[in-house]
């Protein structure tokens, strides 16, 4: 089972869903980028792989990702708002690959330009 896990928005350290990942839960933590578009929901952001931006967030090593992952499904709605997926993500310089959570509606969300849900708000 792929053990890697690319978060961009509230799984993120110092963000409102990181308990989720509490250390437990996870053997590293590093930043990533991932190609696509970051679009803002207000409470959250939401990944489509589609357009030429850049991504950034953290690649997160599960030391139990079969468990991990099943909270996070839970959390994420996925199936229904986001699909977990698997992506290519640049990492320490070099591609990793890892679960991402792909937002799955349509998106009436404001692009962030920066690609950075830290970075969304001035």
């Amino acid at each position: 089972m792929v053990d890697l896990l690319f978060v961009y928005g509230t799984l993120m350290r110092g963000e409102s869903n990181h308990d989720y990942l509490a250390q437990e839960r996870t053997s590293s933590i590093v930043p990533a980028t991932i190609r696509g578009t970051l679009y803002d929901f207000g409470e959250y952001p939401g990944l489509r792989l589609e357009g030429g931006g850049r991504v950034h967030g953290e690649l997160v090593e599960l030391a139990t990702p079969a468990e991990t992952l099943a909270v996070l499904d839970e959390l994420e709605e996925e199936g229904h708002e986001f699909e977990r997926t698997l992506v290519e993500v640049d990492a320490d310089g070099e591609r990793r690959v890892a679960w991402t959570y792909v937002y799955a509606r349509e998106t009436a969300g404001a692009a962030i330009a920066s690609g950075d849900w830290r970075k969304r708000r001035p």
